[in-house]
C-alpha cells in the first residue's frame, strides 16, 4: 500500500509507519471527495449551480488538496457573481500546487484590467447598500441600487434574488416572477428563487429546467480580444457544451477583473481553512471510531425503554379490564351510583371486541339504574329545601339517562321548576319546552305547558 499522505510504501496494516497517518481512511476520504467532485461537475453542467456549490464544498471537506474541486468551485462562484469566493478557492488551489494548475493561470490573468476590477467591486458595494436599504424598509432606493449592480454584473444571483424580494414587497408580482425565472435560468435549483416561485405560483409546478427557453439553449458570449473591443460569438449548443464554453469564456473574462494585490489578502484565508480542515478531520476520526459502539448502546437502551413501556401499557390495560368486574360486582350489590361513576370514568382504549361488548352491556344495565337513584335523591334533597343538591342530582340523572325515558324528562321538569323559582326564566322555558315535546305522560306535559305560559305572561307584563 502507498500512503496517500507521504507516498511511503508498506505491506501490512493501514497505519503508515513513516508518517503515522491512517492510509486506508485517507484513501477512503479521497475517493469520497472524487465522487462528490464528479457529482458537482455534473450538477454544474446541468446549471444546478447551488447544488454544485454544495457538492464541491463537501468534496473539499473530505480532501482539502482536491484542486480540481476548488478550481471548478471557483468557476461556479464566478458564474453566480460571487467574485470574492471565487478568488479564495483559486488562491488556495495555487498554494496547494503551483505547477500545472489552472488556478495559477486564472490568477495571473485576473489582475490585468484595473478598471473592470473596480466595476465588479462597485457592483458588490451597490448590493451591500441595497441590502441596508431593505433592512430600513426603503425598497425604492434598494431597487435603484440593485439595478445598477446588475448593469455591471448581470449574473449576480444574490442581487437578483434581493431584487425579487423588493418587487414582492412592492406588490409587483409579475416583475418579481420575471426576475425569479431569470435566476432559475442561471441556477436551476436556487433555493431562494424556488421559494419565491412557490409563493408566486402556489398552484403551478415550475417548468422542467431541461425544457427551458432559448436563453439556455442558445447562449451568447462576449470574448475580449484586446483593450478596445470584443468579438461576439453566438452558437446554438446543448446545456452541457454551453457550460464548457462558458467556463472557457470565464477564464478569458477573468483577465480584466481584479488586481494582483488580492493574492496576499487571501493567503491567510487558505491557512485558516487548512487549520479548520485538520481540526474537522480529527473530529471525524474520533466520531468514526466511536460511532458503532454508541449506536449499539443507543439501540439497546431504546429496546429496553420500549419493553418497559409495553409492560406498563399492558399492566394498565389489564387494570382497566379488571375494573369491569368490580363495576359488575357493585351493580349486583345494588350500589348503582358507585358503579355508574366508575363506568363513566373508564377508558376503553385498547379493549378487544369481547371486552367492548361486555362494557356496553354493563352500560345498558348500570346507567339506567343509577339514573333512577339520582332522581330519587334529587326529590329528597328538594323536599328538604336543598335546591343546589337537588339540581346536582337531577343533572346526574340526565347524564346517566341513555334514551328518552320517563325519569329523564321528570328530572327536566324539576330542573325547570327550580330555575323558574330562581328567576332564570330562559333556562326554565327551555326545560319546559323539552318536557312538552317529549314527556310520555300527559299530566307532566300539561304542567310544563302551564308553567311555560305563566312565564310568557309574566314577561309580557
Amino acid at each position: 500500500m502507498r500512503c496517500p499522505n507521504c507516498g511511503y510504501k508498506f505491506n501490512e496494516g493501514s497505519i503508515c509507519p513513516e508518517c503515522g497517518e491512517n492510509a486506508a481512511l485517507i484513501a477512503k476520504a479521497h475517493n469520497i471527495s472524487v465522487k462528490l467532485y464528479n457529482q458537482g461537475l455534473e450538477q454544474a453542467k446541468a446549471r444546478d449551480l447551488s447544488g454544485a456549490v454544495d457538492s464541491l464544498k463537501r468534496s473539499i471537506l473530505f480532501d482539502k488538496n482536491n484542486i480540481n474541486a476548488r478550481n471548478v468551485l471557483g468557476l461556479v462562484y464566478y458564474e453566480l457573481g460571487q467574485m470574492a469566493d471565487a478568488l479564495v478557492q483559486w488562491i488556495v488551489s495555487q498554494n496547494i500546487r503551483n505547477e500545472k494548475n489552472l488556478a495559477v493561470e486564472y490568477l495571473n490573468n485576473y489582475g490585468e484590467n484595473i478598471r473592470n476590477s473596480e466595476k465588479m467591486e462597485d457592483s458588490v458595494s451597490l448590493y451591500n447598500e441595497a441590502l441596508e436599504y431593505v433592512k430600513q424598509k426603503n425598497d425604492d432606493l434598494a431597487i435603484i441600487r440593485l439595478k445598477k449592480a446588475l448593469d455591471i454584473n448581470n449574473k449576480f444571483v444574490e442581487a437578483l434574488n434581493l431584487l425579487s424580494l423588493c418587487y414582492l414587497m412592492r406588490g409587483r408580482n409579475n416583475d418579481a416572477l420575471d426576475i425569479v425565472n431569470r435566476v432559475l435560468r442561471l441556477d436551476v435549483n436556487n433555493p431562494i428563487a424556488l421559494g419565491y416561485y412557490r409563493q408566486l405560483c402556489p398552484d403551478k409546478s415550475r417548468p422542467d429546467p431541461r425544457k427551458s427557453n432559448n436563453e439556455m439553449r442558445y447562449a451568447t458570449y462576449y470574448v475580449p480580444t484586446d483593450n478596445t473591443g470584443s468579438r461576439k460569438i453566438a452558437k446554438p449548443v446543448n446545456p452541457v457544451i454551453m457550460f464548457v464554453v462558458g467556463c472557457i469564456c470565464t477564464v478569458i473574462v477573468m483577465t480584466v477583473l481584479v488586481m494582483p494585490s488580492y493574492t496576499e489578502k487571501y493567503k491567510s484565508a487558505y491557512e485558516t481553512v487548512s487549520g479548520e480542515y485538520d481540526s474537522l478531520k480529527k473530529d471525524f476520526d474520533n466520531l468514526t471510531a466511536n460511532s458503532n459502539s454508541i449506536t449499539e448502546e443507543l439501540t439497546k437502551e431504546n429496546q429496553e425503554l420500549q419493553n418497559q413501556l409495553n409492560t406498563i401499557n399492558a399492566k394498565e390495560l389489564q387494570e382497566r379490564v379488571n375494573a369491569l368486574t368490580t363495576i359488575s360486582d357493585l351493580y349486583d350489590n345494588e350500589q348503582f351510583v358507585d358503579a355508574a361513576q366508575q363506568l363513566m370514568a373508564l377508558s376503553t382504549d385498547g379493549f378487544d371486541n369481547d371486552t367492548i361488548n361486555r362494557y356496553n352491556s354493563l352500560r345498558q344495565q348500570v346507567l339506567p339504574a343509577a339514573s333512577e337513584v339520582y332522581y330519587d335523591q334529587g326529590i329528597e334533597a328538594e323536599r328538604q329545601g336543598n335546591e343546589e343538591e337537588a339540581k346536582t342530582n337531577y343533572n346526574n340523572c340526565l347524564s346517566c339517562a341513555l334514551s328518552d325515558t320517563e325519569v329523564k324528562y321528570n328530572a327536566m321538569l324539576r330542573l325547570g321548576i327550580i330555575a323558574q323559582d330562581a328567576g332564570d326564566f330562559t333556562t326554565a322555558k327551555d326545560y319546559f319546552q323539552k318536557v312538552v315535546d317529549n314527556h310520555p305522560s300527559r299530566a307532566e306535559k300539561n304542567e310544563a305547558q302551564e308553567r311555560y305560559d305563566e312565564i310568557v305572561e309574566q314577561q309580557q307584563q
